[in-house]
């Protein structure tokens, strides 16, 4: 049986409205939908997600000069016991995200409630 945790995941609304990862589109980034599962794209992942609210805030606060309209929101989310860094369509992102007590890599988020 799959561990299910409790995080954070931080997305950003695009123009349209829809919840982007931070990683775009077009290098592989996946859309969320609160209370539904979201799964990396094929060859691409895992997904990051972060383990304390503070650090998905600092987070927030480091790269909103590059996508704009962060929203935090809670998940539970599968984590990925395999892997130690995410990769993209073009790059890997082992300078990303690193795995540690603020930050882990999932096979599987599904977004909860936004948080304020």
């Amino acid at each position: 049986m799959e561990r299910i945790l409790s995080g954070y995941k931080v997305v950003y609304r695009t123009e349209k409205g829809d919840r982007s990862a931070v990683i775009g589109d077009s290098f592989g980034g996946v859309y969320y939908s609160e209370g539904r599962e979201t799964v990396p794209r094929e060859n691409c992942g895992p997904l990051a997600v972060f383990t304390t609210l503070t650090r998905a805030r600092r987070f927030c606060e480091e790269f909103a000069f590059s996508t704009g309209d962060h929203h935090i929101h809670e998940c539970e989310y599968i984590p990925d016991e395999e892997s130690d860094m995410m990769w993209t369509m073009y790059m890997s992102t082992d300078t990303f995200i690193n795995r540690n007590d603020s930050e882990d890599l999932a096979i599987a988020v599904t977004l909860g409630k936004e948080v304020r």
